[in-house]
């Protein structure tokens, strides 16, 4: 029932989306845990992700029930970066199932990553992806930015922020056919 022993909970979500969007790219399964290898993405893609700044973060709750999350993200080119408190329940699902998808819906198109959670919670690289993220929201988005930097001067342990980085296993971009 919950598929063979052999593949990880991870590769059986990723088989289930590669079936159900024909035309997203999924990678080989030998490659889901390696985190450092990310997947290539079409220039269409990079720049649709590029062009937005907000998106729908889906995790699952510990009873199996979804939860999603609007939220603020960056992308380099290579991984999403989410910036949140400790005790969001986006944070306490990723730290727990670090299986999520992320949506960026535009009008008709919809660009969907699934992708593999990778959680900071203290550390260097937690505060150069705030910092991240922080540049990338201050154009346009000073208010969301100017809140990171008091978070940052304040100190990110003490005022409980976190990120949560999405390393992409599929990507598809759909548009109105017709």
């Amino acid at each position: 029932m919950g598929g063979s022993s052999s593949t990880t909970p991870t590769q059986r979500v990723a088989s289930r989306f590669a079936s159900s969007f024909p035309k997203a790219r999924v990678r080989p399964a030998d490659q889901f845990a390696d985190y450092v290898r990310r997947m290539d993405v079409t220039d269409a893609e990079h720049t649709y992700l590029r062009d937005h700044v907000w998106g729908l973060l889906a995790t699952g709750r510990a009873d199996g029930a979804p939860q999603m999350s609007m939220v603020a993200y960056d992308w380099d080119g290579s991984d999403l970066v989410i910036s949140c408190r400790a005790q969001a329940a986006k944070y306490v699902n990723a730290s727990r199932n670090s299986s999520v998808v992320f949506a960026v819906p535009d009008d008709l198109n919809n660009l969907t990553v699934m992708g593999t959670a990778i959680c900071h919670h203290s550390g260097t690289m937690r505060d150069q992806l705030t910092e991240r993220l922080r540049d990338r929201l201050a154009d346009g988005y000073a208010w969301a930015s100017t809140m990171l930097d008091a978070d940052l001067a304040t100190g990110l342990d003490d005022v409980g922020r976190v990120i949560i980085q999405i390393a992409p296993l599929a990507v598809s971009l759909l548009k109105p056919q017709g």
